[in-house]
């Protein structure tokens, strides 16, 4: 009679774990299954939040509601292909060729698409406020990408070695491009929208794009971080507006740009650091809006001798008498 009873007691407690949620991790967050989503309430946005996607599909159009509250939010990790939210446990995902957000979507997390070989399209809802680091990383066939208004910064890698990406515009409100943003990818347009408020690109934001021709910069923009065009091997011409607020360039900018051929300095720039444009081969005239500002050393390291600088008139003898102790500058210069 006791073994009946134990047994009996066995397989209802066996019943009853089994009908409640999946608790995992040391918060033991619940976690649901529905037609190839994981999933778990999340209570800052007061929605759902997709942990993992487990379907097979092609195009993959995410639902708007689960559980009758609004789908806001994709996992870090979540369309990777692992079955774990560990990075030691990431695997590509070479099914997937377009993703569809619904308009509830504000954050995609770190990671979330990461290394999806083959997607080439994804729509993000004019809702969405953040997009997390690495989040697109290694999508090297993602071609279409139109960034909602709802953006304020881009974040670390988020479209790295995105290699058939080819054009871009910058919403108005992106006030920051973070460290490798678009490094290694095809892009070669990049347009930002009119109004813009960027004011920060970051270290090597732009890295290697070697196909990206021109850029004219926004007038809000204050600093262009260490190598941020760094290897950009067909970029011809940068621009700046008459009313640039650039104050800072740091060192390599535009190094190994080996095609450049015009660059202005805007005149709130006061420093010019080590090999900004170093090994730039092709360029045959800067021209410098304002008063001379202090130099690096090796501020035109390796770049072409028979470069024309442009200088206000007034300021000629102080342009001569810094850039006569520069590492770089050749007496085949000109100043004019």
């Amino acid at each position: 009679m006791k073994k009946k009873m134990y047994f009996l007691l066995t397989a209802f407690l066996f019943c009853v774990v089994l009908s409640v949620p999946i608790k995992m991790f040391a918060e033991e967050t619940e976690y649901h299954y529905t037609e190839g989503y994981i999933y778990k309430y999340d209570a800052m946005s007061r929605g759902i939040e997709i942990v993992e996607y487990r379907g097979k599909n092609k195009i993959v159009e995410v639902p708007e509601r689960i559980d009758n509250f609004p789908v806001t939010v994709i996992g870090a990790y979540a369309f990777t292909g692992s079955s774990t939210w560990a990075p030691d446990q990431y695997k590509v995902n070479e099914k997937i060729r377009e993703i569809i957000l619904p308009e509830t979507m504000l954050e995609i997390k770190e990671a979330a698409f990461s290394g999806c070989s083959k997607l080439e399209r994804v729509n993000l809802p004019e809702n969405l406020k953040k997009i997390g680091e690495y989040a697109f990383d290694n999508c090297v066939n993602l071609q279409e990408v139109k960034l909602p208004s709802g953006l304020t910064e881009l974040s670390e890698a988020a479209f790295a070695n995105c290699r058939s990406l080819e054009e871009i515009v910058i919403p108005k409100n992106i006030i920051r491009i973070n460290t490798y943003a678009f490094s290694e990818s095809g892009l070669k347009e990049v347009q930002f929208e009119q109004g813009s408020q960027l004011q920060q690109i970051d270290k090597e934001a732009f890295f290697s794009c070697y196909d990206l021709i021109e850029i004219k910069f926004p007038d809000s923009l204050k600093e262009i971080g260490y190598g941020a065009f760094e290897r950009c091997g067909n970029l011809k011409k940068v621009k700046f507006g008459k009313n640039s607020k650039l104050e800072k360039l740091n060192q390599y900018v535009f190094m190994y740009c080996s095609k450049l051929s015009e660059a202005t300095i805007p005149k709130g720039v006061t420093n010019l650091n080590m090999a900004l444009f170093g090994y730039c081969k092709s360029l045959k005239k800067i021209i410098f809006k304002g008063k001379a500002p202090k130099m690096a050393k090796n501020v035109f390291f390796k770049m072409n001798p028979k470069a024309t600088l442009k200088v206000p008139e007034k300021y000629k003898a102080s342009y001569r008498k810094k850039l006569k102790k520069k590492h770089g500058y050749k007496k085949t210069m000109k100043i004019v």
